[in-house]
Parts: structure tokens; sequence; C-alpha cells
């Protein structure tokens, strides 16, 4: 979690997408990239279009079945580069 900011960042995810995708990366690769893994875009935020969020979930199997989400948010700049990349996991089960 990012100290003091309430938002659950995944260091893993998080540190995956900053050195596949860094800043200056085409958004499309992106894009291309997060569909390939079976996300979904979701739209972008209400206040900034730039700001965009892809997403995933699976449901849990076994005994102990967790379900699993996850969320990638991007900005890109008006020459449709990444300026920023956050992700978020989450598993919910019993």
């Amino acid at each position: 979690m990012l100290k003091g900011s309430g938002i659950a960042i995944s260091p893993e995810l998080d540190a995956r997408l900053k050195q596949q995708f860094p800043p200056g990366t085409s958004e499309q690769a992106l894009v291309n990239a997060l569909m390939s893994q079976g996300f979904k875009r979701v739209g972008s935020c209400h206040t900034d279009a730039s700001i965009q969020q892809a997403s995933f979930s699976k449901p849990g199997t076994g005994i102990l079945p967790y379900d699993i989400g996850a969320d990638v948010y991007w900005k890109h700049d008006d020459r449709g580069r990444i300026v920023w990349t956050k992700g978020l996991v989450q598993y919910s089960g019993l």
C-alpha cells in the first residue's frame, strides 16, 4: 500500500508495469499486452480522460478458492505515450 494514500498498489505488478512499459512507451503496446492477457478496458477517469483503466478477474477454484482481480491504471500524453502506470491486485475468498 502506498503509505498514507489508501491505495493498495501491488509491488510486483507495479514493478513489472514500470519495467515493461516505462514512461514514453506507446500506450497501444500496453493496451495490446493487457488485452492478450485477458484484461478488459473499463474506461477513463471522469475528471481526466487521459487516465485509463483495464481490469482482470478470474473466479477461484480448488479446495480454498480465492477469486483474483487486477486493475491497471495509466496516464497517457497527447501523443499516446505512457506518463505513468499503477497496478493493483485483489484476492477474495472465504
